[in-house]
């Protein structure tokens, strides 16, 4: 079998199951397990911390993309590349929690019509900081050549992955 045969074989599956994933949580968990304002919050949440995550990234999953075959070279892991990406995320991600904090202080009057959304506005910073960081190793992995690993984590891993809030809500309601 060939590169490209395998690859896609390997997606089929993944998508298979990523779609399985997202009907038992999405179409049986959440309508079943929790009320309306839980589904309501984790739906927020989830839109929360996906625009924070695109705010924090800076545009550089699309960078990774851009300039990697300049940094190119397996010889000496491809010239310190993920290693600058990495700092260059952790800088962004310290300005998005300065950001995240002021977000707190005003965050009150916001707050004062959704008292369950204010209990678990918290996860939001988590959220965002493993969705950005999935962003940058998936725009890696592609430029590697090994996207089937980024299209597994993409497909089935995330469709856990945003349902984490779920998880929590009824830990703390059992």
């Amino acid at each position: 079998m060939g590169i490209i045969q395998k690859g896609s074989s390997l997606s089929t599956a993944y998508l298979i199951i990523g779609i399985m994933l997202g009907f038992v949580t999405s179409g049986l968990l959440l309508p079943n397990y929790f009320t309306e304002e839980q589904n309501g919050v984790i739906t927020v949440l989830n839109s929360y911390y996906l625009i924070y995550s695109q705010i924090a990234l800076l545009g550089l999953h699309t960078t990774v993309i851009r300039f990697f075959p300049h940094f190119k070279n397996d010889g000496n892991r491809n010239n310190g590349f993920l290693t600058i990406m990495s700092l260059v995320i952790f800088c962004s991600l310290i300005l998005f929690s300065v950001f995240f904090i002021i977000s707190l202080y005003y965050a009150p009057s916001f707050f004062a019509n959704s008292p369950l959304f204010q209990e678990y506005y918290w996860l939001v910073f988590p959220l965002t900081v493993f969705t950005v960081y999935f962003y940058l190793f998936d725009a890696y992995y592609s430029v590697r050549l090994k996207g089937t690993r980024g299209f597994f984590f993409k497909r089935c891993f995330t469709k856990g992955s945003h349902h984490y809030p779920n998880v929590w809500f009824y830990c703390m309601a059992v």
